[in-house]
């Protein structure tokens, strides 16, 4: 009997038939969208700040759907009489109890968790690019890493897939747990423990047990892949014997060596042996490959076929992701900022921007520091004047409420020309930073993802993308 069988659902979340499935279809998945394809599909909806599923069910429908679930009473009159709906309590909490349950039938498929503070989403894609050379699997899409998106995630496996690669996200204490009992790993990733998110978890502390609560659903023998500075520094035991360490840190069992930049991409050597490419720039990207390395061995997949899948990695848009407009290069790392990953997004522009003419750096608030944002804002004064000694920067434009201590530095330092602070994103930056522009300039974008730097994108008419690659 397939999982997706109508009243195996019905069973599984506890609901009642408004209108039973008398149509003959093989139901294959769950959707959310009702502006997607969901032909053979369940329609699950959810209730969001801005928006009601059950608003959209005829859409959903007319999408292809054979089968809603819903948590109130609707007018089926509105529907076709062969189309089922299926009555929950709570379709937020239903999604949850699918995905649980359908985890639970995936015993060919080794589950791949990644969290941490930072480089999520780039060491899932990673891993994915890698274990996809040879394997079939599933990794989630974009950043669907919260209490819908990862089990969406889980829904859409195949029974015959190989791996799934899901990415784990929070903001508040207990979130990781909720989502790790459901998704039950075979493999945790742990990319990082730094200040992100500390409004909801208060100290690094609490991040770390917040991080490290995955490991606690860890299936019996499951591996642990932890970066080793932040195993070395959340002061937290780790028990299982299967723990492999990956980074720059003197203890780590897989441990980059060396590392250059090639073009848009890098290279970096492992434990003074192998070399691998990657057509991702940056020291922090090397790292989140060498994660991917870490979970590719697990699978006996060999260096150069590693090597092969690493070296045409693309970045994810809005990650470092390098756009050209007329002669101006556009490095867009606008969809996401803590501190640690402002400074690796800093110093992995300024080393690929050696041959610009001038560069412009354009940073927005970095949100959710609760307590703790001001001191944090404060300190990337300094990583900007030591940046300024060895790469020349012409002019750094803040934008937001916060970035307001970066300029309070910088006023005791830099005459007033050579940066200014917006309150909050407008076209009069746009019209700034062309004002400033000259041919072969470089400009960098980051910020958290409620600053909204994209739109100067937009506004700039959509500059064209360029591939990566080494």
């Amino acid at each position: 009997m397939s999982f997706f069988e109508p009243d195996n659902l019905r069973d599984v979340t506890n609901g009642r038939w408004i209108q039973r499935l008398t149509q003959s279809v093989d139901l294959i998945g769950v959707g959310t969208d009702s502006r997607c394809n969901l032909s053979d599909r369940i329609f699950l909806a959810l209730r969001g700040p801005n928006h009601d599923g059950h608003d959209f069910l005829r859409a959903a429908v007319d999408a292809g759907s054979a089968m809603l679930i819903v948590d109130r009473d609707v007018d089926i009159t509105r529907l076709s009489n062969d189309v089922g709906v299926l009555r929950v309590h709570d379709t937020r909490q239903a999604l949850i109890q699918l995905a649980r349950s359908y985890r639970s039938t995936l015993k060919k498929t080794t589950i791949i968790a990644v969290t941490g503070s930072n480089g999520k989403t780039t060491t899932k894609n990673l891993i994915d690019t890698v274990l996809s050379s040879m394997l079939n699997g599933t990794a989630s899409p974009r950043s669907y890493n919260n209490d819908i998106g990862v089990p969406l995630t889980v829904l859409s496996t195949q029974p015959q897939d190989q791996y799934l690669v899901v990415e784990i996200g929070t903001n508040a204490p207990g979130e990781i747990a909720q989502l790790a009992a459901l998704v039950k790993p075979d493999i945790a990733v742990i990319t990082a423990i730094g200040h992100a998110h500390l409004e909801g978890l208060e100290t690094i502390e609490a991040i770390a047990q917040e991080k490290l609560s995955l490991l606690d659903y860890l299936q019996e023998g499951g591996l642990v892949v932890i970066n080793a500075e932040a195993a070395e520094s959340c002061h937290h035991e780790i028990l299982t014997n299967s723990v492999i360490r990956y980074g720059f840190h003197d203890n780590a069992d897989l441990r980059i060596t060396d590392y250059s930049l090639c073009g848009r991409g890098a290279y970096f050597q492992v434990n003074n042996r192998q070399v691998f490419p990657l057509g991702l720039p940056g020291r922090h990207n090397a790292l989140n490959a060498l994660a991917a390395i870490a979970v590719a061995q697990e699978y006996d997949i060999d260096d150069q076929r590693i090597q092969n899948a690493l070296a045409q990695a693309q970045p994810e848009q809005a990650r470092m992701e390098i756009k050209q407009l007329n002669d101006v290069t556009i490095y867009d790392d606008s969809y996401n900022a803590n501190p640690e990953s402002v400074k690796a997004a800093l110093s992995t522009f300024c080393e690929l921007t050696t041959e610009a003419s001038g560069r412009i750096i354009v940073l927005g608030d970095m949100l959710e520091l609760g307590r703790s944002s001001e001191a944090l804002h404060r300190v990337l004064v300094s990583e900007l004047i030591n940046l300024d000694h060895q790469y020349p920067l012409t002019h750094v434009i803040l934008v937001g409420e916060q970035v307001r201590f970066i300029a309070e530095g910088l006023a005791e330092l830099w005459p007033t020309n050579r940066y200014v602070h917006f309150s909050s994103i407008s076209r009069q930056i746009t019209r700034h930073i062309n004002s400033l522009c000259q041919s072969n300039y470089a400009i960098l974008l980051k910020g958290s993802r409620g600053m909204e730097l994209e739109k100067l994108l937009q506004w700039w008419s959509d500059p064209v993308p360029i591939r990566n690659g080494v």
